[in-house]
């Protein structure tokens, strides 16, 4: 379900983050948005991310091949990437994040997310700002981080 023209949905809603817009919208069906999702594992950090932020930041970018951006709204991070149709791996450090613990929501691709396009893993960590994510992304993929502290 690769080739040039398609993307990984999970890098579909990905933009979510790194497109600054007042009417943001995903290609995707009422079951999306209900119960299980095909875009990611429970829907919810679709049904969270804001559309207006306080800051923004670009960690990594290189025109025509990938972009990693984290933007903040309230007292919650959103860090989003993807990239071209190389599979990438990118070393993101935390520093943006402020003090304390910190909940991180990872959306990334699959491990099968080169040959199955709807491929999300679903992960929950504890990080601060002394850390650094490593993310591998598969071909026309991404990922999506919410941070927050305390309970959501």
């Amino acid at each position: 379900m690769t080739g040039k023209g398609i993307k990984l949905f999970n890098s579909c809603w990905v933009f979510l983050i790194l497109i600054s817009s007042i009417i943001l919208c995903n290609c995707s069906g009422p079951k999306s948005y209900h119960g299980a999702s095909i875009s990611s594992p429970d829907g919810k950090i679709q049904m969270n991310v804001p559309v207006t932020w306080d800051e923004t930041r670009v960690l990594h970018a290189e025109v025509g091949d990938y972009v990693t951006i984290a933007r903040k709204r309230n007292d919650e991070w959103y860090l989003g990437s993807i990239t071209d149709w190389k599979e990438r791996e990118l070393s993101v450090p935390l520093d943006f994040l402020g003090s304390g613990d910190y909940t991180a929501e990872i959306y990334a691709d699959g491990s099968d997310a080169s040959t199955n396009a709807e491929s999300v893993e679903k992960s929950v960590v504890t990080v601060t700002s002394n850390d650094t994510m490593t993310f591998r992304m598969a071909p026309g993929g991404g990922h999506a981080v919410r941070f927050y502290q305390g309970k959501k």
